[in-house]
């Protein structure tokens, strides 16, 4: 036997990248692939390397995020409210979507049993959608304000007169 690893892959890649941890520094899938000898870019690996990242997240609150076509990134902490309030948008959009099937359902083919039990998860969905829609805006509020004033861009930004 010549190599003799440690299972699950994932604790495996934890030792590795533990280390290596660096904020803005991004893995590429070749080198997270020989960390820890699974394709990040199939489901086993994925899996894999999301267990790891949950785990660092976890022990040493190091976050990572996917680059498209290049690997994952460690994300700088002051990103991470950003981050929060894309997926909260991600929820209602989910959600409307949720409430486009029940309103095109055919009420005609449910039971009365079925049709009370939509129409209570319509008006809950519609609360639910309405609530993080305000939420989600003074999420913005807060992180706009938590940010320094931008400075004008020179090309963008027109001029004062």
């Amino acid at each position: 036997m010549e190599n003799v690893y440690r299972h699950p892959e994932w604790k495996r890649l934890y030792d590795s990248l533990l280390p290596l941890l660096v904020v803005n520094h991004v893995f590429d899938y070749d080198t997270i692939h020989g960390l820890m000898d699974a394709d990040p870019r199939t489901g086993r690996g994925r899996r894999q390397f999301y267990r790891c990242a949950v785990e660092i997240a976890k022990d040493r609150q190091f976050q990572f995020e996917c680059v498209r076509d290049v690997g994952y990134r460690v994300v700088a902490d002051s990103e991470n409210p950003g981050r929060m309030n894309n997926r909260i948008g991600r929820a209602r959009r989910r959600l409307k979507a949720a409430k486009f099937i029940g309103e095109n359902t055919n009420f005609g083919a449910l039971t009365s049993q079925q049709r009370a039990a939509l129409v209570d998860i319509l008006a809950r969905n519609g609360r639910m959608v309405e609530m993080l829609s305000e939420e989600r805006k003074q999420i913005t509020a807060v992180i706009s304000n938590s940010h320094p004033p931008r400075l004008p861009h020179p090309l963008r930004d027109p001029k004062p007169s």
